[in-house]
């Protein structure tokens, strides 16, 4: 169970998270995920950041506690993660809703969006859902 967290993480981890494919958990919150980015650079950064994270297939619970993800279209890459049963964005900056495909991650059991600012689609299969200090509504 690899533990990279608060590591200060650039955008040279992508290559090194495409090869954990096998991997059921990973650990890599207190991250600031974009801090050695050029600004017009975190956009596309983001988008590559969810594909590959969409890549580790076998992964049952992932932790990005305090990773600064920002924005839907970086969520898109966790729509294919369909082994995902533990999800942890406490503190992470998500800003508006969750992308649709969310509904499709059926093993998804628990989700923590604890201190973001979103909304939430239907997830019929889960049983867990923490909500703290967000200003939103729930669809």
């Amino acid at each position: 169970m690899p533990d990279l967290s608060v590591n200060f993480f650039n955008n040279t981890i992508l290559s090194f998270l495409a090869l954990l494919s096998n991997f059921n958990f990973l650990n890599i919150k207190s991250n600031r995920l974009e801090v050695a980015i050029h600004i017009k650079d975190k956009k596309i950064w983001r988008q590559k950041f969810g594909r590959v994270l969409g890549h580790l297939t076998s992964l049952k619970r992932l932790v990005l506690y305090k990773c600064e993800i920002n924005g839907s279209l970086t969520l898109q890459g966790f729509c294919g993660m369909t082994n995902l049963q533990e999800l942890d964005f406490t503190n992470s900056n998500l800003k508006g809703g969750l992308p649709n495909c969310f509904s499709n991650l059926t093993s998804l059991r628990k989700l923590d969006l604890s201190y973001n600012i979103l909304g939430l689609h239907s997830l019929k299969s889960l049983e867990t859902l923490a909500l703290s200090f967000n200003i939103s509504a729930l669809e």
